[in-house]
C-alpha cells in the first residue's frame, strides 16, 4: 500500500520542508488528492505551524530552522528540483524574524553568510540560493 510507503516522507517534505502538496505529489509518485487527503487527515498544516513555532522562539533557533532549509535547498538543487516560491516566501520570513531580533542591521546577504558560517554548505551553493532569493524579489 502507498500509504504506509509514502506518508511518513511526504508528511515530512510538507511539516519540515516546506514543500507544496503538487511538487510533493509530484516527487514520490502519488496522486495531488491523496495527499491533500493526508495532509488533511493528518493535520499537516497545524504541525507545520506547532514546528515553525518550536523553531521561532529564540535567535539561535531561527538560525538553526535557516540553515535546516538552507540544507533542504541544497539537496534540491543537487538533485536538479526547483526551489518552490512557497519555500522562499518562508525564508524570506525567517529572514525578516532574525532581522527584527538583531540589534544592527542585517541584509540578505550578511544573514547567508552568518548560515554559512554556521554550516558545512558548500560556498557555492550558498551563493547560488543567494542568487535565487535576490533574484526572487
Amino acid at each position: 500500500m502507498k500509504k504506509d510507503k509514502y506518508y511518513a516522507i511526504a508528511e515530512n517534505m510538507y511539516v519540515e520542508k516546506f514543500i507544496t502538496v503538487a511538487e510533493i505529489a509530484r516527487r514520490i509518485g502519488v496522486h495531488e488528492r491523496t495527499i491533500k487527503r493526508w495532509k488533511k487527515d493528518g493535520d499537516w498544516s497545524g504541525k507545520r505551524k506547532e514546528f515553525i513555532e518550536h523553531f521561532s522562539l529564540s535567535k539561535e533557533d531561527t538560525f538553526i530552522q535557516a540553515k535546516f532549509m538552507l540544507q533542504s535547498f541544497n539537496v534540491d538543487l543537487q538533485n536538479n528540483h526547483n526551489i518552490e516560491p512557497s519555500r522562499i516566501y518562508k525564508f524570506t520570513n525567517l529572514l525578516e524574524s532574525v532581522v527584527r531580533k538583531e540589534k544592527e542591521p542585517m541584509n540578505i546577504e550578511s544573514f547567508i553568510r552568518t548560515i554559512e558560517k554556521r554550516t558545512n554548505i558548500d560556498k557555492d551553493i550558498i551563493d547560488k540560493i543567494v542568487e535565487n532569493l535576490t533574484d526572487s524579489d
